[in-house]
């Protein structure tokens, strides 16, 4: 969506065999296909090794400070999850009848209650349903974008988070994100209405 139309567009890469993919006199049909669809777009490959390569950076220089978890924090800063915590070492889910404070959503409490049978805690501060992680308030639309960067279906996107974390309403973020998403609605296919 961003480059077609574009005069050049430079890819830099540190795989060398790339460079030269399309030049193969019969390439694979897999590649083939790879072509047809590139064929809008007028791209340059050149090859640029790792260690020279910005991109790369990470990969190669890692940090030796540790650093904190942004979910950690987020979960002790969420005091739904706080709450949700408690009741799951407790059990007194009950409890929630008596919960006058405004920052903590009653809602989703009643939500995790109803699967309080697949709660369980780690450590202080991170609830999990099963082996996926519930996710704080606060990370669940950056998640939800994470998950859709390839600009996936509404069903992989919903599958990979699920495979990853949960929360309350996980379906209707998700729905509402590709829904909201310029570059899936030029390329989704509406129906068109019968003349009568």
């Amino acid at each position: 969506m961003y480059i077609r139309g574009a005069p050049n567009v430079n890819i830099i890469t540190d795989h060398k065999p790339l460079e030269r993919i399309w030049q193969k006199p019969k390439p694979p049909l897999r590649i083939e296909r790879w072509g047809l669809r590139l064929q809008p777009y007028k791209l340059k490959i050149t090859y640029q090794p790792g260690s020279e390569n910005p991109a790369d950076f990470m990969s190669r220089h890692p940090s030796d400070n540790p650093v904190k978890s942004p979910g950690t924090i987020y979960s002790r800063t969420d005091k739904t999850i706080q709450k949700a915590i408690e009741f799951v070492r407790t059990g007194q889910w009950f409890k929630i009848k008596n919960i006058t404070d405004l920052e903590i959503d009653i809602e989703e409490l009643q939500a995790l209650r109803s699967i309080s049978g697949e709660l369980v805690t780690y450590g202080d501060t991170i609830l999990l349903r099963d082996n996926r992680i519930v996710l704080p308030s606060e990370l669940r639309v950056r998640a939800v974008n994470i998950a859709h960067e390839g600009h996936q279906g509404i069903t992989k996107t919903k599958a990979f988070l699920r495979s990853k974390i949960w929360f309350p309403g996980l379906n209707d973020r998700v729905d509402n994100a590709i829904k909201d998403c310029s570059a899936c609605q030029s390329v989704t296919h509406t129906p068109k209405e019968l003349n009568r």
